[in-house]
């Protein structure tokens, strides 16, 4: 057999015995022959254990890279986030140091004015609706100040000023009732649009209770669970839900504003018998606007 005719061998060790004889004569002595066989290049060990090695590294290089992408990203987002919680500390400052004293100055001046002036009633009205004005911004004003500054971004900060709210608006329009609170408050951070929200729907729904429905007992009910579960019933007149879904959008308002926290909003009453809203906030699968203050 011709050395070009052999076949391919495969990577390995091999013995082989050879024997020759002439035409007219017997076989001789075999002889042994030994040889390894090396394989190619690319099925080397070292090859592939730098393949492997290779691939390694492209496999790290890549995994650095999107962390680092998405390190970058969520520092930028933080920054964003803080120099976003600044700005809404310096408003809130520069609102209550500024505004706040210019318009409790034009509370009191119009107070002044009617004590000194000693005008008729008819005449004293224009500075008496001054006072009013500026008395309803200052409170409006208060209560931006207090959805501006993150110090507030807490459920507990929440739940304390919903109750300091509705104890004042009774207080102020002649109602009477009672707000229950939760035994516990979890130390949650909420963010600013979830706090505006929540406040907004019961302010909405107050004001809707003083203008329509003749009542003059309030309750609110506030719960935690894995809700944040706000009821208020009221002893008035009541209405005609279906009129209310056509016409009415003090509902469609605060049904909308639970919507922009995950939320819902739902409202009972038949004429008569008084009315009843319900709000339910999700907290603990709420990450968009419900944080862990751990």
């Amino acid at each position: 057999m011709c050395i070009r005719d052999s076949p391919r061998f495969e990577a390995g060790d091999y013995n082989f015995q050879i024997r020759a004889r002439k035409h007219d004569s017997d076989w001789s002595e075999p002889v042994k022959l030994s040889f390894t066989s090396l394989p190619a290049w690319w099925a080397s060990w070292w090859f592939r254990t730098l393949l492997i090695f290779g691939a390694g590294l492209i496999t790290f290089l890549i995994i650095r890279f999107f962390t680092r992408r998405k390190y970058e990203r969520q520092l930028a987002i933080i920054q964003k986030e803080q120099a976003l919680l600044e700005e809404r500390n310096r408003i809130s400052a520069d609102m209550h140091d500024d505004l706040g004293s210019e318009l409790t100055k034009i509370v009191i001046l119009s107070r002044i004015a009617r004590t000194k002036l000693g005008l008729e009633r008819s005449k004293e009205q224009p500075i008496i609706d001054i006072d009013n004005a500026a008395t309803d911004i200052v409170k409006k004003m208060n209560e931006i100040i207090w959805a501006l500054n993150p110090t507030n971004d807490s459920l507990e900060s929440l739940v304390s000023y919903l109750q300091k709210y509705v104890n004042d608006y009774f207080e102020v329009r002649d109602l009477y009732g009672r707000v229950e609170m939760p035994e516990n408050v979890p130390n949650l951070k909420v963010k600013a649009a979830f706090r505006r929200n929540v406040f907004l729907i019961v302010k909405e729904c107050l004001h809707n209770i003083h203008k329509h429905s003749k009542a003059d007992r309030v309750d609110m009910i506030i719960r935690i669970s894995d809700e944040l579960e706000i009821s208020i019933v009221e002893n008035g007149v009541g209405f005609d839900m279906e009129k209310t879904r056509r016409f009415g959008n003090g509902l469609i308002n605060m049904k909308k504003r639970a919507n922009d926290i995950n939320g819902d909003v739902d409202q009972t009453s038949s004429i008569g018998n008084g009315s009843s809203l319900k709000m339910k906030i999700p907290i603990t699968k709420n990450h968009a606007f419900v944080l862990d203050n751990n």
